[in-house]
């Protein structure tokens, strides 16, 4: 038995990465075609980072750009319903996709990804992209959490939908027999990373999350000590919030985290 669970650590620790995430792959041909048939194109081309709407807002109706950084499976094109909900409120919005996810070249990793999405961060500030907020959802949210740790980075707000407060906790609920505290290489350690940030930060939980468990989420929400605005889905899954672009709750996240008055859509 204890070499059989030596075993089962030892594949556990190799095979992580596996576990975390779940990538849709394919050729620069592919997404493009695929980002096309629903109202996207590459940018900022085809050494691309994300997506962006084909049609975009002129610069006098946009309160700022909104950068969606998706959970840990499929590929940035899967999330093109966020354009629908945000884009009528006045933002541009930028659909970041991973490394090693969709046609992006690279390896998935925390390290890789933060700074990468950080580079891509700095591209947008040099493109005159306006204020610039993350919204984000599950591994998405340790990721946006980890990036606007850097105080140097024009990050104004945050919405995080399913967030977790370290990633060991949420390891540990699915693996209670593992001892994954000693064993995971990204830590995506959120309550340590917008310890410092002091931006406005919306946190939308799930009451019924079977993949996150919700007072992780609200674990997260408790810890912030600045402007924090917490939105409760009590009877939502993790892949169940209501995504829907005309749901009124897009509009009360977006207008806590610019501290504005948006636009009815």
């Amino acid at each position: 038995m204890a070499i059989f669970y030596a075993v089962l650590v030892a594949m556990a620790y190799l095979f992580q990465n596996r576990l975390l995430y779940y990538p849709a792959q394919y050729t620069i041909e592919d997404a493009k075609n695929l980002a096309a048939a629903v109202g996207l194109k590459p940018w900022p081309g085809e050494a691309y980072r994300g997506f962006v709407p084909q049609e975009i807002l002129p610069r006098e109706q946009v309160h700022g750009t909104v950068i969606v950084v998706h959970g840990n499976a499929g590929s940035a094109i899967d999330r093109f319903g966020y354009v629908k909900a945000l884009q009528p409120l006045g933002f541009r919005v930028f659909l970041y996709e991973y490394p090693g996810y969709g046609a992006r070249e690279g390896s998935s990793g925390e390290k890789s990804i933060v700074t990468d999405l950080r580079e891509v961060i700095r591209l947008l500030e040099d493109d005159n992209a306006g204020p610039i907020y993350l919204f984000a959802e599950s591994l998405g949210c340790g990721v946006a959490a980890a990036t606007a740790a850097d105080p140097s980075l024009p990050v104004r707000g945050l919405v995080l939908v399913a967030p977790w407060d370290e990633l060991a906790h949420v390891a540990q609920s699915h693996y209670p027999f593992l001892p994954v505290k000693w064993l995971l290489k990204d830590r995506y350690d959120s309550v340590k990373h917008l310890s410092t940030f002091r931006g406005p930060v919306v946190v939308a939980c799930n009451g019924r999350d079977e993949v996150i468990p919700t007072e992780l989420q609200q674990r997260l929400y408790e810890s912030l000590t600045g402007p924090r605005k917490l939105i409760f889905f009590a009877d939502s899954t993790h892949n169940g919030w209501p995504s829907n672009p005309d749901a009124t709750w897009w509009k009360e996240a977006m207008e806590f985290a610019t501290d504005s008055t948006l636009p009815v859509k």
